[in-house]
């Protein structure tokens, strides 16, 4: 699992990890919570901004992301 081979991270912690295709048009958000969830989200029309750096990554919590 990329998380914890790539990243270093564990899955099963209360966090959300979230993966861009190279086009910045598609995210992936997993999290466990009993199972695992997945949700896949798609852009019509834009991109999305993703950080290059860790820098630039932005930590959030449940209601920030509400």
């Amino acid at each position: 699992m990329i998380v914890e081979n790539e990243l270093k991270l564990d899955p099963f912690e209360k966090a959300l990890f979230i993966f861009s295709n190279r086009q910045m048009n598609r995210i992936k958000i997993l999290h466990f919570d009993e199972g695992f969830w997945l949700y896949y989200y798609r852009l019509e029309n834009s991109r999305l901004k993703w950080p290059m750096t860790p820098k630039e990554a932005l930590t959030i919590n449940k209601e920030e992301l509400s």
